[in-house]
């Protein structure tokens, strides 16, 4: 007979589904990008995997931010934030923004501004938003942004991320 009671004792346990998703997740495949926004006079920002275009009008996007990064404090309203679409050629900077923040660890990356933001020279597009809405999430927010301005940078292959490492793309992107 099943109820409420057997199907709760037929759950694994709960770290058990935490791990399940994880290794779930890590199977898809996702473009990398960068979000970046200025500290002070300073370049700062993350690499992204969550980066998704959720209205075409009003052009809107989103993207999540765990609440242990450095970069969880500067996703308020109002803040100007830039997406860069990082390149096959640009893993060392995705490495970078990935990596633990140190006062102007960025300084020596060529980036320009888009409408309110800056973005990162050479993408293959960049975008310039500004946030709108914080949804907690677990333990991430989900940040909402309406996009200022957009443009398609250089054409080449998007850097892809998937189990655990970064991924080649099969074939060359569509003119």
């Amino acid at each position: 007979m099943s109820g409420p009671a057997t199907d709760a004792a037929q759950k694994p346990p709960a770290t058990s589904v935490v791990e399940d998703f994880k290794a779930a997740f890590r199977r898809l495949a996702s473009g990398v990008c960068v979000v970046t926004f200025k500290r002070g006079e300073d370049l700062h920002g993350f690499t992204a995997t969550s980066v998704t275009s959720i209205s075409a009008d009003p052009p809107m996007l989103l993207f999540c931010v765990s609440r242990r990064s450095d970069s969880f404090d500067s996703m308020v309203p109002g803040a100007r934030i830039g997406v860069s679409v990082l390149s096959e050629e640009q893993r060392g900077l995705s490495d970078a923004f990935a990596s633990k923040v140190l006062p102007g660890r960025y300084r020596h990356i060529p980036s320009s501004r888009l409408g309110g933001a800056p973005v990162l020279r050479d993408a293959l597009a960049r975008i310039s938003a500004v946030v709108v809405q914080i949804v907690p999430a677990g333990d991430n927010i989900v940040v909402f942004c309406e996009v200022e301005a957009a443009e398609p940078g250089r054409p080449g292959r998007p850097l892809l991320y998937g189990e655990g490492g970064y991924l080649a793309a099969d074939r060359e992107p569509a003119a």
